[in-house]
């Protein structure tokens, strides 16, 4: 949504407040889900699936883990994808 924003002062001239209003909107109602693909008892892939509502601008996900109770490390390269709605 684009908006374009005016005053006049008294002296009748117009001034430009800002020529772009970006509206921000927060996440309505999210969750997440996760499931574990496993072979012989090994975690071979985990697939976390997150959704939401009405959020602007695009929300941007970050992923980490967290190996033996070390700090957390952040995946660099994860499968993703955003479905607009």
């Amino acid at each position: 949504m684009e908006v374009k924003w005016t005053c006049q002062p008294c002296n009748g001239d117009l001034i430009t407040v800002c020529d772009k209003l970006e509206v921000y909107a927060p996440s309505e109602h999210p969750s997440c889900t996760v499931s574990e693909d496993t072979e012989s008892g090994d975690i071979k892939s985990v697939n976390v699936s997150c959704s939401t509502s009405k959020v602007y601008p695009r929300a941007r996900c970050r992923f980490y883990r967290e190996k033996d109770g070390g700090n957390p490390v952040e995946i660099t390269n994860p499968v993703y994808s955003h479905t607009p709605t």
